[in-house]
């Protein structure tokens, strides 16, 4: 009867062991996920900050003809610029979105995005210009080109 008890005892320890070595492995996990969700709320404040900044100048590009649609923000204060992808065209696989600024008639690349990092209604960092009088998307070869192919600009918006 005692070695029942003491064999009961022991495999109860070992559940008890094992299932609070469970736990533990679940806790790491929340805390991880935890942080993941802390950074994307942050980076949520900061965007949703600097998209409603009285100073934050919103660029609407739109192409009514096809229905393509993005969203610029352009801030001269900050020295920043962003682009909300909202509909754009499918791409193949050995083409990119580039993004072009035009300054006093040249246009100038400010931002490149390659068919396998395309989100649908997400945000890219632009290169800020001060003197950008308009936000422009081609479709390029893959990784973007020197200049823009004109005859596949698919969306333009003023400044």
């Amino acid at each position: 009867m005692a070695a029942t008890l003491i064999i009961g005892a022991a495999v109860s320890g070992v559940f008890g062991w094992l299932n609070h070595q469970n736990q533990q492995a679940e806790i790491l996990q929340y805390q991880k996920e935890l942080s993941i969700l802390k950074d994307e709320c942050e980076n949520d404040k900061m965007l949703f900050a600097f998209t409603n900044d009285i100073n934050t100048q919103k660029v609407s590009l739109r192409n009514d003809d096809q229905g393509f649609t993005a969203l610029g923000y352009w801030n001269q204060n900050e020295e920043k610029g962003l682009l909300q992808t909202l509909n754009l065209p499918s791409i193949k696989e050995n083409q990119s979105y580039q993004i072009w600024a035009d300054v006093k008639g040249e246009m100038i690349a400010v931002g490149l995005v390659e068919k396998d990092a395309f989100v649908a209604n997400s945000f890219v960092d632009l290169k800020y210009l001060a003197q950008a009088e308009s936000i422009n998307i081609t479709i390029e070869p893959k990784g973007g080109s020197d200049k823009p192919t004109v005859s596949n600009l698919i969306l333009s918006g003023t400044i």
